[in-house]
């Protein structure tokens, strides 16, 4: 588990060795997730038809179907911590149960891809499903409605 501090360094609070996450699909949330947990030294492979050409430096790549058993366990799939799907609703639930009937501890959460497909998600498996869009907004608000400024002081001041 890491914990940030100000200025965006991070700190291990309870680490032995490196954590395996699969990422099932890409899409442009996943990016920031992918770069961070590789920041965090954690092990990311992403599997997908084709390779994303946005695909983070120190990323693994495995080629094929998200849902695909044999993929999966290509991807290590049985020594993954977590997974994140990215994929539409379809091909999401397809993605979730093959993950699940092969790793039944890992984590699974799911990238909303539609306005409100996250139930249809949960209820496929996935213990959360994140709106990045929702998120990102909340987050905004949260700042813009701070009781401090965040910026560099302004002049005069």
């Amino acid at each position: 588990m890491y914990t940030f501090r100000s200025g965006g360094s991070r700190t291990p609070q309870s680490r032995n060795r490196a954590q395996c996450h699969l990422v099932l699909g890409w899409d442009g949330t996943v990016r920031e997730p992918v770069r961070l947990l590789l920041g965090f030294g954690s092990k990311v492979v992403i599997v997908a038809p084709e390779k994303p050409d946005s695909l983070p430096a120190g990323a693994g790549f495995v080629e094929g179907r998200p849902d695909d058993p044999g993929v999966l366990r290509r991807a290590g799939i049985g020594e993954a911590e977590a997974v994140l799907v990215a994929l539409p609703v379809p091909e999401a639930r397809l993605a979730l149960a093959a993950a699940k009937k092969l790793n039944d501890r890992a984590r699974l959460v799911a990238s909303v891809q539609e306005s409100g497909s996250g139930p249809a998600l949960r209820a496929a498996g996935a213990g959360l499903a994140v709106d990045a869009r929702e998120e990102a907004g909340r987050e905004m608000v949260r700042l813009m409605l701070a009781a401090e400024p965040a910026g560099p002081p302004r002049a005069g001041k």
